[in-house]
């Protein structure tokens, strides 16, 4: 490996061998045209779990139209969902009430008949 004396030394007014060791490794980099940065991308890849990569895809379809799209049509549903059981508990509670009345009106007439009976004996 060649050392990058001349640019270096051009560059940061140092020689090569008074550098540390991190400014030495930048230096090869640079004198060799090669990119510091890594990839961290490919790499949380490679290291990445069954579940991590379960939870990217996830992720991934839960940020795009087509799910938001998705979930508007399920909203919409909800909503008239929602419409048809106000009307129902609408339904039932008249029902009830009706239930109710007559109910009143079978008592009055139980009462009717007992009164009947204890005045006829």
């Amino acid at each position: 490996m060649k050392t990058p004396d001349d640019p270096i030394e051009k560059l940061l007014g140092a020689p090569y061998d008074s550098l540390d060791e991190l400014t030495k490794k930048i230096a090869r980099h640079v004198s060799d045209r090669k990119h510091i940065a890594r990839n961290t991308a490919k790499e949380l890849d490679e290291k990445s779990t069954l579940g991590e990569r379960a939870a990217d895809a996830v992720a991934t379809f839960g940020g795009s139209w087509t799910f938001i799209t998705l979930i508007m049509l399920n909203l919409k549903a909800e909503l008239e969902i929602m419409l048809l059981h106000e009307k129902v508990d609408l339904l039932r509670k008249s029902q009830w009430s009706e239930l109710l009345a007559i109910q009143k009106e079978q008592l009055k007439r139980l009462d009717n008949l007992i009164e009947k009976k204890i005045v006829s004996e």
